[in-house]
């Protein structure tokens, strides 16, 4: 009975371990996937940053005068990702020339690498001849929305034979919402497959990365990758609907036999944020990993009652052959114990002053013993790891058994806690990369309103007491200045500085070294905190670089009177990069309105100056037409005037003649 109790017993104590350990290796798996999730999003990310910038340049009437700043828009976020193979928008001819009337056609205009140059490629096509219904274009078409394609190998360019790329995309729309094209990147996943072959979380383990539609984007085996999930079948569960629960991004985990070597299998949805087709990672790890610590917990355990067991059975096989009288007490005495009736008022009492009262008094400290075993069991069954055995010599095998399997399970509760508050670390950056995510998400294009929302949520949520941004700005000024956009908390009669020239103070220091700065020895004419109860200086001071691919945009300065732990100064550095990142973009944004509205003023300008020629020239026609009936009417007037000199010329030469004859006849 009490050999079975105990088989109970370390059996789910095996079973908890096994299944806790599984735990821990899904959240890894979690962790993983959250790593690739965040390569994907920030590429998303950069794609609806460059779609909000062409649809502000491009007015989708075929005025392309402003492509240059396209160009450099492209050329500018090409160079931020090493992943990137190209960068390219595309427009429907028919949404952006009211000259084109048919329903197909495009204008296509793409950046690429070669060599160390970046290379343009324009092209208006009539595309009736090469629709492919089955492309993310047309599915972009068909439904306009964010689009993470499946990996696909380009078999047309001689430099990327072979390589596994994806593209990721994001809509253009024309001012009245009708779809006018996309932008979009060719993604090398050669990246991701590094990433995914370098995940061993456990001694023999290994990992797949697979899209939304089954291919293998990342494998230990190179050769795999490019190949059908399905193509990994003997190494997979024999489940069909495996690749149904892939598309509805379902966390999911098998037990599979390889070799007769057990494996454990989990898989975690990668979701691109925007995109409907979400990926998933595998980790394979071998059950014996998991197994491992459960049996070194029951081991010691299972030696000593066994030796104990063996102690008891020499005792009763000599008390057969020594005892007569007292062998009735003795025996039902151990079959209670054989029974597990163990307690401390179940003694024996027998005064016969031989063997058989040192036997029975043995038999009475046996029972002490085993109630004192059996009540150290319940309370560790209930989970009181600080209670007391005492060992009752050097050679008590079975309490030192007992008290190793305590230690043991001390420390897996130790390690357990440890798991627990590096989740709740973990769980408590990700809900603040989620919450800060969506502040930016959905901010208006207000540097210093941003600033704010951030900074004031920021120190909130790490309890911290106040802090402020500082950006870069280099316009109109002899020397770049770091320019306060945000504070939050800051006592103002003791910092009014708004600028800090690079290089100058602990904020310009650390924008200068692109380092971040903790500091809990902090001078006290530094800062001071404002509370309720007076003016205190802070017990740390952090101040990080806002920087993204090694550029810096600012910094960032907090202070607390308690100190920062290591998460979370990695929290808010993270923070700072995803900071950087929003700050770049809506620069971006705030260049291209400006470049826009400096381009409709010129339009605007020139407009005018037409309109005013315009007016000029029309003047100018109506007094040319004025003039021209002028010189008519003295052309008539001048004809008028002849004719009648002519007459008169006549009517002189008649009268003249006249008179000659008269003066003739008078002559006569």
């Amino acid at each position: 009975m009490v050999i079975t109790a105990w088989y109970f017993f370390t059996n789910n104590l095996n079973e908890k371990s096994i299944e806790d350990a599984k735990v821990v290796a899904q959240t890894s798996a979690r962790e993983y996937a959250n790593q690739i999730e965040s390569r994907l999003n920030h590429n998303q990310g950069m794609m609806r940053a460059l779609a909000n910038g062409v649809q502000d340049f491009v007015d989708f009437q075929g005025d392309y005068s402003n492509e240059a700043i396209l160009d450099t828009l492209l050329s500018s976020f090409y160079k931020r990702n090493e992943d990137l193979l190209a960068v390219y928008y595309i427009l429907e001819l028919a949404a952006i020339d009211p000259d084109w009337h048919k329903d197909h056609g495009r204008y296509i205009s793409l950046a690429q690498k070669e060599g160390n140059d970046i290379t343009y490629f324009k092209a208006t096509l009539d595309t009736a001849s090469i629709s492919n219904p089955s492309s993310y274009y047309y599915q972009t078409k068909r439904k306009p929305a964010e689009v993470l394609a499946e990996p696909y190998q380009d078999l047309l360019n001689e430099n990327l034979k072979g390589l596994l790329m994806s593209s990721q995309a994001a809509p253009l729309f024309l001012p009245s919402g009708k779809f006018a094209g996309i932008v979009a990147c060719d993604l090398s996943l050669g990246g991701f497959a590094d990433l995914v072959k370098d995940i061993h979380p456990y001694p023999g383990s290994e990992a797949y990365l697979v899209s939304y539609e089954g291919t293998v984007v990342g494998h230990p085996d190179q050769s795999m990758i490019g190949n059908k999930l399905m193509d990994l079948a003997e190494h997979l569960p024999s489940d069909e609907h495996m690749l149904d629960k892939i598309m509805a991004g379902e966390n999911f985990s098998y037990t599979v036999e390889e070799g007769e070597i057990p494996y454990f299998i989990t898989f975690v949805p990668v979701v691109s944020q925007g995109t409907e087709k979400p990926w998933t990672l595998a980790i394979k790890i071998p059950l014996s990993i998991f197994m491992e610590q459960a049996k070194e917990l029951t081991k010691g355990a299972s030696i000593g009652l066994i030796i104990g067991l063996l102690v008891l059975l020499a005792i009763i096989w000599g008390l057969a052959y020594s005892i007569t009288s007292p062998i009735i007490k003795t025996t039902g005495m151990l079959k209670r114990i054989a029974q597990g009736e163990v307690s401390k008022n179940n003694h024996l009492s027998i005064k016969s002053r031989d063997e058989i009262q040192d036997m029975a008094e043995s038999l009475n400290q046996v029972m002490d013993s085993l109630s004192e075993i059996t009540n150290f069991a319940h309370e560790i069954g209930r989970g009181n790891l600080n209670v007391e055995l005492q060992s009752k010599s050097e050679n008590d095998h079975l309490g030192k058994a007992l008290l190793e399997m305590k230690d043991s399970l001390q420390t897996a509760s130790a390690q357990e806690k440890t798991r627990k508050k590096e989740e709740d670390q973990r769980n408590w950056a990700n809900t603040g990369l989620a919450k800060f995510s969506e502040i930016t998400r959905n901010a208006d294009a207000n540097i210093e309103e941003l600033s704010y929302k951030i900074i004031s949520e920021l120190v909130k949520y790490t309890n911290a007491n106040q802090g402020g941004i500082f950006l870069l700005e280099t316009d109109n000024r002899e020397h770049p200045v770091l320019e306060q956009k945000a504070c939050f908390a800051y006592d103002r009669q003791k910092f009014l500085q708004k600028e800090i020239l690079v290089g100058e103070g602990i904020a310009g220091r650390c924008f200068q070294e692109k380092e971040t700065i903790f500091m809990t020895d902090i001078p006290s004419s530094y800062i001071n905190i404002t509370s309720g109860l007076g003016d205190a200086s802070p017990s740390c001071l952090l101040v990080i670089p806002l920087k993204v691919n090694e550029e810096v945009y600012g910094v960032l300065e907090i202070a607390a009177f308690t100190k920062f732990e290591p998460y979370q100064i990695e929290f808010i550095e993270r923070l700072g990069e995803s900071i950087a990142s929003e700050i770049s973009a809506m620069r971006v944004n705030i260049r291209t309105q400006k470049l826009l509205q400096e381009a409709q003023l010129q339009g605007e300008q020139l407009r005018a100056q037409e309109e005013e020629m315009r007016q000029n020239m029309e003047e100018l026609e109506a007094t040319q037409e004025d003039a021209a009936r002028r010189e008519n009417d003295l052309d008539q007037k001048l004809k008028e005037a002849t004719d009648r000199a002519t007459v008169a010329e006549n009517k002189l030469e008649v009268a003249l003649l006249e008179i000659k004859n008269l003066k003739s006849d008078q002559l006569k």
